[in-house]
């Protein structure tokens, strides 16, 4: 189930890639990597906003990692740059917990 179709990426995001084929491309390789690794969700239950917002981000992500810049491998012609989830995205897609320190060693 996709988490947001082109249109509505395109919306929340004035600066996206004008090609619509380009901007697919990005929106399914985001959510295919927000979906590795945000908790499942229930059969049928509503996409969380938190998901969206992380997908758009991610979305932003992956379309900042194809441009060059010093950090890239790879040639002229296929520039790519390795990154991991963003730790907004990864975020966004478990909240980290706060953990009561009472009684905990240090």
């Amino acid at each position: 189930m996709a988490w947001m179709t082109p249109q509505e990426l395109e919306a929340a995001w004035p600066d996206a890639p004008t090609d619509p084929v380009r901007l697919e491309s990005i929106l399914e390789a985001a959510q295919e990597e927000c979906e590795a690794y945000a908790p499942a969700l229930a059969e049928g239950a509503p996409v969380p906003a938190r998901y969206r917002e992380a997908l758009l981000l991610q979305a932003q992500e992956v379309w900042g990692a194809s441009k060059r810049s010093g950090d890239v491998l790879g040639g002229e012609d296929y520039p790519i740059r390795v990154r991991p989830l963003a730790d907004v995205v990864r975020q966004r897609l478990r909240p980290r917990r706060p953990v009561p320190s009472f009684g905990r060693l240090p």
